[in-house]
């Protein structure tokens, strides 16, 4: 029989879910119905040894990949000015503006958007996918409802070539 990893689906861009083998779901099962919580950073000796046994250690099931118990799982704004690299990747495979990039990626639905922003659902959303008709206002309310710069949420136009115009 053919070895066959975890598959993971996704649904517009975003990981959705995850299809593994039967007997790796049933493994993971026992090992989060035998692992009682326990301080941030602590793997207990039992965790070890079920995961040690296992032909089928892979990075998300290693102890020393593992995050800390308690530790965010938050993506991290740059505090430099600059986009994250899975910001402009979401943004130009899915031909979304760069305000929807950034929503999915800090993981805001729009609902959320609206409310932070004081408008209605449907307010946001033309605001998402009208991004370049904004006025300068609407932008930084925008930009401090995602918590990121004005500078990260603005491109620059793109200069025209001699080609381009010729």
């Amino acid at each position: 029989m053919k070895e066959i990893g975890p598959t993971v689906l996704h649904v517009d861009g975003v990981p959705a879910f995850v299809v593994l083998r039967y007997d790796e779901y049933q493994r993971l099962l026992k090992l989060a119905s035998a692992s009682p919580a326990r301080p941030a950073g602590m793997v207990d000796a039992e965790l070890v040894g079920l995961l040690a046994d296992d032909e089928l250690t892979t990075p998300s099931t290693d102890p020393a990949m593992l995050p800390a118990i308690g530790e965010s799982q938050r993506p991290r704004i740059p505090a430099d000015g600059l986009i994250p690299h899975e910001v402009v990747v979401a943004a130009v495979h899915n031909h979304w503006s760069l305000a929807r990039a950034w929503r999915e990626y800090l993981g805001l639905n729009q609902l959320t958007m609206a409310q932070r922003m004081g408008v209605s659902v449907s307010a946001y959303t033309n605001m998402e996918t009208e991004f370049s008709r904004l006025s300068q206002a609407s932008r930084e309310r925008l930009a401090d409802a995602l918590g990121i710069g004005l500078d990260q949420l603005v491109t620059r136009r793109r200069r025209l070539r001699r080609q381009d115009y010729e």
